[in-house]
């Protein structure tokens, strides 16, 4: 089950001076009662407690990611760390969509201007864009000329 998409991720990083922000925030995402009302993946009840997960996503250990590529990796994009402490993302390593737009919004303030182009399996196309710390989707078409 689930809706299989593509994504090209176009220029997204979050420089050295915003990293420990970012990953703030990450967590953030993980607050139980912002994960009843926003997270997609469902719930487990295990021993009558309920949890709460973003599609695809697992949930961090108490005291949540320690360190922001884990954490990007978590959500199921390829990251890495250049030799000045920038975060790049180079790739969505998935093939489900889930909730990667919760990730974005949370992180656009913290990430340089770029965009994740999105195609799903019926067609349909779609892009995030991160301008100016801002998160838009907007539709996409094709044309030929």
């Amino acid at each position: 089950m689930g809706y299989c998409v593509t994504m090209d991720v176009s220029n997204l990083s979050i420089p050295k001076d915003k990293k420990e922000d970012a990953l703030k925030a990450i967590n953030a995402l993980h607050d139980p009662e912002l994960m009843q009302k926003q997270a997609g993946g469902g719930v487990w009840k295990a021993g009558g407690e309920r949890t709460y997960h973003y599609s695809w996503v697992t949930n961090p250990e108490d005291g949540g990611f320690k360190d922001l590529v884990e954490a990007i990796k978590e959500w199921r994009y390829e990251a890495y760390e250049d030799e000045d402490g920038n975060v790049h993302i180079e790739y969505f390593t998935g093939e489900k969509l889930g909730n990667c737009n919760v990730l974005w919004k949370a992180l656009a303030q913290y990430l340089t201007d770029g965009h994740i182009d999105c195609r799903g399996e019926d067609g349909a196309l779609w892009r995030w864009e991160i301008k100016n710390g801002t998160f838009k989707e907007l539709d996409g078409t094709v044309t030929y000329r």
